[in-house]
């Protein structure tokens, strides 16, 4: 620490005031609240291949707080220009072994 921040907190000491840590704190309200999340997943569900500067825009968050909410809130990821589920349903991982069969069924 600088000298000058010591005798900043000697003298709050002093006077009697708060000398706790307040870094920590931050006074901004957070922007994953549920209203931004729901205008998130719809339109994610409306068109999957936005990108977050567009979601970023569309709900007047900034871009950290809505990939957050991509990936944590709504268990999504990036894959080939679309946002989709990172896990498969049963009958999702059924339709690709009928769909794979089928290709390799049909290669000569």
């Amino acid at each position: 620490m600088k000298k000058t921040a010591i005798y900043k907190i000697i003298k709050k000491v002093k006077v009697g005031g708060d000398t706790s840590d307040q870094r920590h704190l931050n006074p901004k309200k957070t922007q994953r609240t549920a209203d931004n999340i729901a205008a998130i997943d719809t339109a994610i569900k409306k068109d999957g291949r936005l990108t977050i500067a567009e979601l970023a825009a569309a709900t007047g968050a900034t871009n950290g707080p809505v990939h957050a909410i991509l990936k944590e809130e709504l268990g999504l990821e990036k894959k080939s220009a679309r946002w989709v589920p990172k896990l498969l349903n049963d009958l999702q991982k059924q339709e690709r072994v009928r769909v794979c069969t089928n290709f390799v069924a049909a290669v000569p």
